[in-house]
């Protein structure tokens, strides 16, 4: 089993939208943080860990 480990800074607004998908799916608040890494995970395969931010 491999490990990665994502540097990623949660705002507010994340914490609302985990709470937001904790109340309609009923799962607990870590198995829907587990599910986000997850499609982080899967998201970053292949790529730079490093997410480049985009200047707004």
């Amino acid at each position: 089993m491999s490990t990665k480990l994502f540097n990623v800074r949660l705002t507010d607004e994340d914490f609302k939208t985990i709470d937001r998908r904790v109340f309609k799916t009923g799962m607990t608040r870590s198995e829907v943080v587990r599910e986000l890494v997850r499609n982080l995970a899967r998201e970053q395969s292949g790529k730079s860990l490093i997410p480049q931010q985009a200047s707004s």
